[in-house]
């Protein structure tokens, strides 16, 4: 079994958050903090906790929004992290929006 490479910054519910997109293809921030939520209070976070969060994940270019712009959507990095196939490790926050773009390019 692989196990995923996460980033010194990353916390559970990042993980929690890619694999509800996941399932979902794109939510809404809303909704992906009332799936959290719905699965026991231990996962019941504000919403700007996960709109952070949700900061940091675009950030590393793990997510996107999606074309409606009110939702998110997993990019090509963020499905080969979820299948332990991508090292999130050497990932840093902050990444500019230009660099972020060249980098999903890349990617695809």
């Amino acid at each position: 079994m692989n196990l995923r490479k996460h980033a010194a910054w990353m916390a559970i519910v990042d993980d929690r958050i890619l694999e509800s997109l996941f399932a979902e293809g794109t939510c809404r921030p809303n909704e992906i903090r009332h799936s959290l939520a719905s699965h026991g209070e231990a996962m019941a976070y504000s919403q700007t906790y996960i709109d952070d969060r949700l900061d940091l994940l675009v950030g590393a270019s793990l997510i996107r929004q999606a074309d409606n712009g009110w939702s998110f959507e997993l990019t090509p990095r963020g499905r080969l992290y979820l299948q332990a196939a991508f090292d999130a490790g050497v990932l840093s926050v902050g990444v500019s929006t230009a660099q972020s773009k060249l980098v999903d390019r890349i990617d695809d």
